[in-house]
């Protein structure tokens, strides 16, 4: 079986090197000679052999490498199997786009960075018994007009590290970086990091490989991507993972909205412009967050313009409802399913106030519609029944919208220190504080704490609680998410033979940590 596979494997060489193809999966990884056609290796295999020699080393014009064969029949061709740069062993141009054998035994390259290369080439025997030997050798050019791709990196981000602060703002300047010093290759020859940064050119793999490199040595994580022949880049922006496709990005004399479409999604959105996109793990990302529409609040001026029939609509009454985007074009695209997507995102993190009563929208966009959904934003008022000091009535919050009522809850009649004028709240990194003015000394005396409530929902629902004593004048909740928003509000409570009587609930406050 073995005998039968290498004979197959033989013949397929045979055919490429014929049809002057590259043979790069069929070459040895070092100066190696091979024999095809079932003639023993040992009438030429000790006799062929090639010389490399080259022009004078140099960046910014063609240097020239001559290939001379030795040996054999005299009845050569030749091959350029790949140039790499050697301090990354990263493919300078892709072996599969250069040419395959030929008899011109010349081989031109422009070089446009300083540093060690290598490359290797193939002299085939075409006499008779094809045989073929391959040579790599490594060469370093130095020249102070075309500096090493690392050296320029450093150059790059440390003028980015000068203007910029935040992970974001870094990943978005070097994302406009590459797209303003790069053109896309449409040889789909030059395919590294070098392409990108020192030639200026490359396909999507150099444009990921660029950015990829421009991140890392600005101290941010990023990642590789694959879709069908396509690649892009993930970036850990503020602790979380999205997409950024600078190759998409870059359009030729696009406006600043086309040209970051494709920065900061997230899997949901990156697969409806991919399809075919290959899921790892490791970059999950379920955020839109860092959405270039999303903070640069491009997004928040498309949500606005449905604002007006949005709340017309549920000041009517209506429960569910669904609306066209007011700009859909006669056949729409995965680029109008992005946009229309962050919309949806935007208008559903938006507190809607109808005659003055809160409302939440749960708004998604499918099948080309906006689909709203309306939530009661439960605007409880307390209601206390008649009782006496120590004589208890009853106390519970119903709902002025949609009469919802709370739980029924015995209350001591005459009761109250409402914390609702002095309350307030601030950001912090992953966390709030929330203060109000401390109450005097007789009055610390009549009840015994603070109760904290706090939700990332306005009606208040899977609320979390912390307490305070009542000398207390402030209260820090802490280890929450970055970036995350919250609704908080504050009321005293008192305990009494075994029972707890709670005042009237603070205004509610919004607050955003850091």
């Amino acid at each position: 079986m073995r005998r039968i596979i290498s004979k197959i494997a033989a013949w397929v060489l045979v055919v490429c090197m014929i049809a002057g193809l590259p043979t790069a999966a069929f070459a040895e990884e070092t100066a190696a000679e091979e024999t095809v056609a079932g003639t023993a290796a040992t009438e030429t295999t000790e006799e062929l052999d090639l010389e490399v020699s080259h022009s004078q080393l140099k960046c910014g014009s063609p240097v020239t490498f001559t290939v001379t064969g030795k040996g054999g029949s005299g009845q050569y061709k030749y091959y350029l199997n790949f140039i790499t740069i050697n301090t990354r062993a990263e493919n300078v141009v892709d072996p599969s786009k250069l040419q395959g054998y030929t008899v011109n035994n010349e081989f031109e390259f422009t070089f446009y960075a300083s540093g060690k290369y290598m490359l290797r080439f193939y002299v085939m025997d075409a006499g008779g018994k094809i045989t073929t030997k391959s040579k790599t050798i490594t060469i370093e050019i130095d020249d102070k007009d075309y500096p090493a791709v690392e050296e320029r990196v450093s150059r790059i981000v440390a003028e980015c590290n000068r203007e910029c602060t935040g992970e974001y703002e870094k990943a978005l300047w070097l994302h406009d970086w590459v797209l303003d010093n790069c053109r896309y290759d449409y040889s789909y020859l030059y395919c590294g990091a070098e392409g990108a940064i020192a030639r200026g050119l490359g396909t999507c793999e150099a444009y990921h490989s660029a950015y990829m490199m421009l991140l890392k040595a600005a101290g941010i994580e990023a990642g590789r991507i694959e879709g069908y022949n396509h690649v892009w880049t993930a970036v850990k922006i503020d602790g979380s993972w999205c997409h950024v496709d600078a190759t998409w990005d870059d359009i030729e004399g696009g406006s600043e909205e086309a040209r970051h479409r494709y920065f900061g999604l997230n899997d949901e959105l990156m697969s409806a412009a991919h399809p075919d996109r290959k899921p790892d793990s490791r970059y999950n990302s379920d955020s839109i967050e860092n959405s270039y529409y999303v903070r640069s609040g491009i997004g928040e001026k498309w949500a606005e313009e449905y604002l007006t029939e949005i709340k017309q609509r549920v000041a009517e009454g209506e429960s569910s409802f669904e609306i066209e985007p007011y700009d859909k074009p006669a056949s729409s695209t995965y680029n109008d399913t992005i946009k229309y997507s962050i919309i949806a995102y935007l208008l559903e993190t938006r507190d809607m106030a109808v005659d003055n009563k809160l409302r939440t929208l749960k708004v998604r966009y499918e099948d080309e519609k906006f689909r709203f959904y309306v939530i009661c934003g439960h605007d409880f008022r307390r209601i206390t029944t008649a009782g006496g000091y120590l004589r208890h009535g009853e106390t519970y919050s119903k709902c002025s919208l949609c009469g919802e009522e709370t739980a029924r809850k015995s209350a001591m009649n005459g009761y109250s220190y409402p914390v609702t004028k002095s309350f307030r709240v601030s950001a912090g990194k992953k966390s709030f504080t929330a203060r109000w003015k401390k109450a005097g000394t007789s009055t610390r005396k009549k009840f015994t704490g603070y109760q904290i409530q706090y939700s990332a929902g306005p009606d208040m629902s899977s609320a979390k609680y912390a307490y305070a004593g009542s000398s207390s004048k402030y209260k820090k909740i802490k280890g929450l998410p970055r970036h995350k928003k919250y609704y908080v509000r504050v009321r005293s409570y008192v305990k009494k033979n075994g029972n707890v009587y709670y005042s009237k609930w603070s205004n509610r406050k919004a607050v955003k940590t850091r």
